[in-house]
């Protein structure tokens, strides 16, 4: 072999290498970039449902006082019929915030281990707790039921 052509196989030799760890870089990059995104969304996901439950949270100190209460003039009646249906407006709020999580987490675009363990008995005591909210197949939660029931197999 001539001097050329060990020179000329030594450059293919390293850019063969070249390319191998540009293409391992690139698949990181990528796995990274991803996981980013996952926690970018789960974040989203943890505001949405963490604005939802302060709204319910602010309407139960809302109604607090007309609950309390025990002889209701018309008027409190009326109002506190008002701030229920209003309160069951917050309620719905919640429960499509995690619905959307748990799409979302069928869809993997989250963080899977940090959804369950942030809200595996959250969504269990809602189905629990709203059961007439998730009677199939007419329910609007969906998802939340088929995650309730692969979190919860007998």
């Amino acid at each position: 072999m001539t001097h050329y052509e060990i020179i000329a196989v030594c450059i293919s030799g390293i850019a063969a290498v070249i390319s191998v760890v540009s293409l391992i870089c690139s698949i990181r990059g990528q796995y990274i970039n991803s996981r980013f995104s996952k926690a970018t969304i789960t974040q989203q996901i943890k505001t949405s449902v963490d604005a939802a439950k302060s709204q319910v949270e602010q309407m139960t100190v809302n109604m607090s006082s007309l609950i309390a209460k025990t002889q209701k003039t018309d008027d409190e009646q009326r109002q506190l019929e008002i701030l229920k249906n209003a309160y069951d407006s917050t309620v719905e709020k919640v429960l499509n915030a995690y619905n959307d999580g748990c799409q979302k987490y069928f869809a993997s675009l989250v963080l899977k281990d940090e959804f369950k363990r942030s809200y595996y008995s959250d969504i269990r005591q809602y189905v629990e707790e709203f059961n007439d909210k998730f009677t199939e197949p007419i329910s609007a939660y969906t998802a939340m039921i088929r995650l309730y029931k692969e979190w919860h197999k007998p």
